[in-house]
């Protein structure tokens, strides 16, 4: 099982991507946007404070509504351990997100059939990037 968190306005699209991944078993927390980012935690929109050291993976969409980007999350989330999957559709804006410190990207459009069909594997991904399980924070 991978925890995994997903930081997508886009409600259908998050519900979406959230089936597919407790389909294949992993754990998944959904927030729809950061309205602060401090001392290395994640103030969602909804006021729900996120502690990214708690996940494995974050699929984080490029362009949110609210004050804070898939370009503001990013150096966050990698600075918790995180491996950072940008996700905007078509994918036009994942390369401000690379820039910002996401190892991968792919258009929104693509997440599902690609673990659907085992071609995006988040185990193999975690591996690949070195990143160990980690463990909540106390």
């Amino acid at each position: 099982m991978v925890r995994t968190l997903i930081i997508e306005d886009k409600i259908s699209e998050a519900q979406r991507i959230k089936a597919a991944l407790e389909t294949l078993g992993h754990s998944v927390v959904h927030i729809t946007g950061a309205n602060e980012l401090k001392d290395g935690v994640i103030v969602s929109r909804n006021h729900e404070v996120i502690n990214p050291r708690e996940f494995d993976v974050a699929f984080v969409d490029a362009t949110l509504d609210g004050l804070y980007h898939g370009w503001h999350l990013a150096p966050v989330l990698l600075n918790a351990g995180v491996v950072c999957i940008a996700i905007s559709s078509g994918g036009q804006f994942n390369p401000m997100v690379q820039a910002a410190g996401a190892q991968l990207a792919m258009a929104k459009e693509e997440v599902v059939p690609d673990l659907e069909d085992g071609r995006l594997d988040l185990a193999d991904i975690i591996r690949k990037f070195g990143r160990q399980a980690a463990s909540p924070s106390p």
